[in-house]
């Protein structure tokens, strides 16, 4: 990332539900919940966690699939804590790679900033964008940002709050 570039912060976004029968319901209220410019793409995504797609695989890779012809960016939640490999990645119908916080909770010794370099160099050689859990400081950002990580999500931006008091400006 250049000097100039800047990160992007990423709107929160409700989890895929692992269970298939809630999983329909879901992916329904996502498509007629979504605003007009999510409905082109614009940074709507449908994150989930390495988890769904252990006991329904097919299912699962089916429902992400859908939601990318419909132009929902899917992201995979949580990497790096669960059961995919940087192998089975590139077979994955996804977008945008998460990293889990833990990761960069601890982003200051030398293990978990190799491991999340790592990480930043697989996402971006696989063509994903990639995500920054639980960024906490100032300085987790700018040790981010020289690592060439496109977005954040945390602290650092924005504590939790109720739907009805968020407000995402376009861009």
């Amino acid at each position: 990332m250049s000097e100039s570039a800047t990160q992007s912060f990423v709107p929160p976004a409700p989890t895929l539900p692992r269970s298939p029968g809630h999983r329909q319901e879901w992916v329904d209220a996502c498509i007629a919940g979504r605003p007009e410019d999510a409905k082109a793409g614009f940074w709507y995504s449908a994150p989930f966690t390495e988890s769904l797609l252990i006991d329904d695989n097919d299912a699962a890779r089916a429902t992400l699939a859908a939601l990318r012809a419909l132009g929902v960016r899917v992201a995979l939640d949580d990497f790096g804590t669960g059961y995919t490999s940087i192998g089975q990645l590139w077979r994955l119908p996804i977008d945008v790679l998460k990293i889990d916080g833990s990761f960069i909770r601890h982003l200051e010794t030398a293990h978990d900033h190799v491991i999340v370099e790592l990480m930043i160099e697989v996402a971006h050689t696989l063509g994903l964008a990639l995500v920054a859990e639980g960024v906490e400081t100032a300085t987790q950002q700018a040790t981010l940002r020289d690592l060439d990580c496109d977005a954040i999500q945390g602290y650092l931006i924005a504590r939790p709050q109720p739907a009805d008091r968020l407000t995402i400006a376009p861009g």
